[in-house]
């Protein structure tokens, strides 16, 4: 798409002299499977023209990828095991239950704190997982995952809030409070009337506020995608319903107007500025997470209660009809409190004292039912579970589509594979990486092999990187990690890196000579404790809140 060039011209060298303010835009599941073809369209003009100028590539999440997770990962610059959150809900010590996860990040540094420190300012709007906010230098304004309610203080500080409000009518957490799937007109129109009021006050804040870092997710490309993929898939049975017409292009009418919303924040940053576009994940077409459960049951390692295994097939059609049955779903949602039923039910269902291994919602984690971990665990720690670990990887990774035999699942990775730190033992101890099935349709599976209940719209591990300005050279990125991007932030500022970070400062994305004049400096961590050291504990009505918002998405039951 674009000529590597690797020579800055005296423009660029004055420019990267100045004040050294970086845009950061996230996208929050933005991929390069919808960008490239829009822009191809000449459909996503702003992104193309920071394609064409700057390094881009794909940006590998965290495992699992999950925007919590990766959120963290890119405001910590650390891998999971170091900061603690593995997942939209944490397990309960000691027991079987879940719930929602909070901003605690172990106390590890964000990003906000590293460049505050160092008296840099900081204007932060719509931050995933961000709750509670944290004091910062400037201004947050915590986004997905925060309570919706009246009440809640989601930014920084407290008066934020109000202040916002005065001037652009009521402020509340940037997510609808409605399903995604199926997408409809109201789902629309509450997004066009979040993303207006955003605009404004964006607008306002990178004018009016004093910034070094200005930074902006925007939620809509996710949760359009979870409502509306299964009509952009060619292999899913609803791209060839009368509909699907009118709801591909909804979903890529939103990357239009995303791609708008860039534009106009590019607008106030000025030629001397840096920006930054990402996505914590990307997204694409897989096989429903309720294979790893099944799997599990058929193995013989997750077994429900019932007569001569009748319960295995009785839990199997209740999933299916649960899945394939939307008035069934929402009668057994009426209220809290059913909801609250309906999983204790789930739960009570399973044999404990003869389950080996339990998955965590969505497929993408694996727990063993180790003695000592839990209440009623039967699996000895170490070589047994590593044994049982082995055996569950093998089983999953060899399942297949129907017929044409194409692999379901990429790999199964065990913890100490990928996560090390102080939290690492608190990790699932399987994490399963899903194969992305976009783009097979015609070559490797039969379309007449698959229903409507096989495949979904969900979070791929490759999600974009975009980065543009003085230093930044016109380059096509391989290998980037979502932990590379605070690091390299902070060189963009002419910040030092801490040393105990995962992530490195991505080079190839810089002239030359650019880094030749300005190298990269470490720095030993900060001995300060971060005021986030301190677990905090959401309210029972801000957890039902949180978990409402992920239902709504289908990340939870």
């Amino acid at each position: 798409m674009n000529d590597e060039r690797g020579t800055m011209n005296e423009n660029q060298k004055r420019a990267s002299c100045a004040r050294r303010r970086v845009l950061i835009v996230g996208l929050d599941g933005a991929t390069f499977d919808v960008i490239l073809p829009m822009i191809e369209a000449g459909r996503l003009p702003v992104l193309a023209r920071l394609i064409e100028g700057g390094a881009w590539g794909e940006l590998r999440s965290t495992l699992p990828p999950l925007s919590p997770v990766a959120w963290s990962s890119f405001l910590t610059g650390k891998n999971p095991g170091r900061h603690g959150v593995f997942g939209f809900e944490e397990i309960e010590p000691g027991r079987y239950d879940f719930r929602p996860v909070a901003a605690r990040r172990s106390g590890h540094r964000t990003l906000w704190r590293m460049a505050g420190d160092q008296g840099r300012r900081v204007v932060a709007l719509d931050i995933p997982f961000s709750y509670p906010p944290e004091p910062v230098n400037g201004l947050l304004v915590a986004g997905f995952g925060a309570p919706t309610g009246e009440g809640s203080a989601f930014t920084w500080p407290p008066t934020l809030r109000d202040d916002l409000a005065r001037r652009f009518g009521e402020f509340r957490v940037a997510v609808p409070g409605m399903k995604a799937s199926p997408p409809c007109n109201a789902l629309f129109e509450a997004w066009d009337r979040i993303l207006d009021h955003r605009g404004r006050v964006a607008d306002h804040l990178i004018r009016e506020e004093d910034w070094d870092i200005f930074m902006m997710v925007l939620g809509v490309t996710d949760h359009l995608q979870h409502g509306a993929w299964t009509y952009y898939e060619p292999l899913h049975p609803d791209s060839r319903r009368p509909e699907a017409p009118q709801f591909r292009e909804a979903l890529l009418r939103y990357y239009e107007k995303a791609d708008v919303f860039i534009g106009r924040l590019l607008e106030r940053v000025g030629e001397f500025g840096h920006v930054v576009v990402l996505s914590d994940h990307g997204f694409g077409t897989t096989w429903r997470g309720q294979l790893t459960r099944r799997i599990l049951v058929e193995g013989g390692w997750l077994r429900y209660r019932g007569w001569l295994g009748a319960g295995a097939r009785v839990m199997d059609l209740a999933h299916r009809a649960y899945d394939a049955m939307p008035r069934l779903k929402k009668f057994l949602h009426r209220r809290p409190a059913d909801r609250r039923r309906l999983k204790r039910a789930a739960a009570c269902a399973i044999n404990w004292s003869r389950t080996a291994a339990f998955p965590a919602a969505l497929g993408w984690q694996i727990y063993v039912n180790t003695r000592g971990g839990f209440p009623n665990g039967i699996v000895e720690p170490g070589e047994s579970c590593n044994a049982l670990c082995r055996k569950i990887k093998e089983r999953l990774e060899s399942a297949v589509t129907p017929g044409a035999g194409q692999r379901l699942i990429r790999r199964v990775w065990h913890r100490d594979e990928i996560f090390e730190g102080e939290a690492a033992a608190r990790a699932p101890d399987l994490l399963v990486e899903y194969e992305n099935l976009h783009g097979l349709a015609g070559k490797i599976l039969q379309v007449a092999d698959l229903d409507e209940w096989d495949l979904v719209g969900s979070h791929t591990m490759n999600g974009i990187l975009i980065a543009s300005g003085p230093e930044i050279r016109a380059t096509h990125l391989s290998g980037a990690r979502i932990v590379d991007v605070a690091p390299t932030v902070l060189h963009l500022m002419d910040l030092p890196v801490p040393t105990d970070l995962d992530g490195q400062v991505l080079g190839d994305a810089f002239y030359p000579e650019a880094l030749e004049a300005r190298p990269v400096r470490m720095e030993l961590p900060s001995q300060g404790a971060s005021p986030a050291t301190k677990e905090p504990a959401l309210l029972p009505d801000e957890i039902e809140s949180v978990r409402e918002q992920l239902r709504n998405l289908g990340y939870l039951e």
